[in-house]
């Protein structure tokens, strides 16, 4: 990691977690679905939504796009894009971008990100939502499932959450 990226995880972690009660859930329990990811993410995301979405979940998908404005990728599902404007010199979220975010109330918050995605992680860190899931370890993390590729990760997601017992 470069130096940019050494200040950004200390202002990450000196900025305070969102204060929530953690609470595992299963999938019948879940209402709203929030899926961090990059633009590279997006098409094998999309039988995992349609899924959730058969299933009676409102999903919304956040990603990340460092590009040139106007030229996001096409997503036909619900989605908010986070440009480099919405980013401070570091990378990590303005509040405009988590007061969007947080407004939609996530029960499960998905990252489908990298442990050197800055970004991502200090979306994941910041969103308020009872139960998060990741692709590595960090304690931000509810659940994190260690399994390449993202069509298989979300799939776990999926067993993992119809395997949780909460009554």
């Amino acid at each position: 990691m470069g130096f940019l990226s050494n200040i950004a995880l200390w202002q990450l972690n000196a900025k305070p977690a969102r204060q929530n009660s953690r609470q595992f859930m299963n999938w019948t329990e879940v209402k709203t679905i929030l899926l961090l990811a990059e633009p590279a993410h997006l098409p094998e995301t999309r039988h995992f939504l349609k899924q959730a979405v058969a299933d009676g979940k409102q999903t919304m998908t956040a990603f990340v796009y460092k590009g040139k404005p106007g030229q996001e990728p096409a997503f036909d599902l619900e989605h908010v894009v986070v440009s480099k404007k919405q980013l401070t010199f570091l990378g990590l979220p303005q509040n405009e971008v988590l007061s969007t975010l947080n407004s939609r109330k996530p029960d499960v918050l998905i990252n489908l990100g990298k442990p050197d995605e800055i970004t991502l992680l200090a979306l994941s860190k910041w969103i308020d939502a009872p139960f998060k899931v990741g692709s590595f370890e960090h304690p931000v993390f509810d659940l994190s499932i260690a399994e390449t590729g993202v069509e298989a990760f979300l799939k776990q997601v999926l067993v993992y959450l119809n395997m949780i017992k909460t009554k």
